[in-house]
């Protein structure tokens, strides 16, 4: 255990890159907690991230929206988002947003929309998959002044990222659009760890030192056997349909924790790279997270979506990327009506109540309130 210690005090795993996804809104977590789980109630964060598309052009192994694309739900009107995004400035003061995929550039409007967000003085971060971009592209960002930063994945060498994201050129396609898009504005890459990529991952930071690009995020694969889904379904009291992750059989890794600390020891000798990997609580309990029994070993285990106002495509303030239960529509409803509904105070106790889910528990928004296990 001590030579896990030294190995992840040495990897540069716990400082975060992309604050926008990681502001807690002013709550302190561990003077909060008491209160957010007996009482649900929590104050209403100034950061959003917003889906504003469930349209992709890509089709990764390893995406959550596929079912959510068979269903056909329609997008929100440009007129729409303006209407939410108005009401979100002016009743609840909000300062950022996260526009994560789908694939946010799937929308012609988009440059009208992060103009709009620019008007209102809203900070925004954009995730996109990079095989949109163009020269064209960059320069109508560039007019853009409330850009904080832009994010996109690697998941391999050019042959695996094409295989993973199901498209030929989406490998010379990113790397095109980071070229483009390193002169202007701060670029992060994630990789998703999976069995198919950890002989890969030294080569992926390589690559991206060598295009230029400093930071490296990296998050494990999430997956949940369908008994876990039907747990967390029980534990929560919702329906299968709310939940939108990976289905596996079995969801343990192929490789095992020692090869992952030793991949992880050889990227902290690369100079110039500043590497994280996600969650935080990885760095602490290695073992547990790694196996997936953190719930077992960990008491008072916390979920980082808790502090974060979601929106999905439709306008539907959710919980998270992976239980996607809707608890009110912004159309209908303002902000106040919906975060500290009873609908959602009551899933916010349970869900702390039984120590999360059996599908969080390789979650990359896993945080901890008690420092101490239970064994």
């Amino acid at each position: 255990m001590q030579k896990l210690k030294r190995l992840l005090k040495k990897t540069k795993i716990h400082k975060p890159i992309k604050k926008i996804l990681f502001t807690l809104s002013g709550l302190k977590v561990k003077k909060g907690f008491e209160f957010v789980a007996t009482k649900g109630l929590v104050k209403i964060p100034k950061t959003v991230i917003f889906e504003p598309t469930i349209k992709c052009n890509l089709n990764c192994q390893m995406c959550y929206q596929k079912e959510e694309r068979i269903r056909g739900k329609k997008d929100l009107t440009l007129e729409e988002i303006k209407k939410i995004f108005l009401n979100l400035k002016k009743e609840n003061k909000i300062k950022k947003v996260a526009l994560i995929g789908a694939e946010v550039f799937m929308r012609p409007d988009i440059f009208e929309i992060i103009g709009f967000l620019n008007n209102l003085n809203i900070k925004v971060y954009i995730q996109t998959n990079g095989t949109l971009i163009s020269k064209a592209t960059v320069e109508r960002l560039r007019e853009l002044k409330n850009i904080t930063g832009i994010g996109s994945s690697l998941d391999g060498k050019k042959e695996l990222h094409n295989k993973i994201r199901g498209r030929s050129n989406a490998f010379d396609k990113l790397f095109q659009a980071m070229d483009l898009l390193k002169k202007y504005f701060t670029i992060t890459i994630n990789t998703v760890i999976m069995d198919e990529n950890i002989d890969q991952i030294l080569d992926i930071a390589k690559l991206l030192k060598q295009a230029s690009i400093f930071n490296y995020s990296l998050q494990f694969e999430m997956a949940a056997t369908p008994e876990e889904i039907g747990e967390s379904r029980k534990l929560l009291g919702i329906n299968i349909s709310d939940f939108a992750v990976e289905v596996k059989a079995d969801n343990n890794f192929s490789f095992g924790l020692d090869k992952l600390l030793n991949i992880l020891e050889k990227l902290n000798q690369i100079r110039g790279l500043d590497i994280t990997i996600q969650p935080r609580i990885f760095n602490k309990y290695p073992e547990f997270y790694f196996n997936g029994t953190l719930r077992e070993n960990c008491s008072n285990l916390y979920c980082k979506e808790i502090n974060a106002i979601r929106i999905n495509a439709q306008g539907e303030v959710i919980f998270c990327p992976f239980i996607k239960k809707s608890f009110g529509s912004l159309l209908e409803k303002d902000l106040e009506g919906i975060w500290n509904s009873q609908n959602f105070r009551d899933f916010r106790i349970r869900l702390l109540k039984n120590n999360l889910t059996p599908v969080c528990k390789r979650c990359c928004r896993l945080g901890l309130i008690q420092a101490e296990s239970k064994k």
